[in-house]
């Protein structure tokens, strides 16, 4: 028997970037009348819910950066003070 192994693929992952490209497929789309009339509907909650998460998801990345700038920025103004415990460089 041969039992050679297939390695085993990662599944595809989806960004936020590929979803607010979505967003613009679906508003060119819409622009070129590649929908009908009966599907706006649908296609409209679609495309709102995907805006709506795109943003949100836009602002807890800036977030997350900011605060990651501020904790940056105030290791280098707060360094951690050095003791010397234990160690008494005047002792003879």
């Amino acid at each position: 028997m041969n039992t050679t192994t297939q390695p085993q693929q990662e599944p595809a992952q989806i960004t936020v970037a590929d979803l607010a490209s979505l967003q613009s497929v679906l508003d060119f789309a819409a622009q070129r009348g590649a929908f009908r009339g009966a599907d706006m509907t649908a296609i409209g909650a679609l495309y709102d819910k995907l805006a709506a998460f795109v943003k949100y998801a836009q602002e807890q990345a800036e977030q997350q950066l900011a605060d990651q700038q501020g904790t940056d920025e105030n290791n280098q103004n707060n360094p951690e003070e050095q003791t010397t415990e234990g160690t008494d460089q005047w002792a003879s």
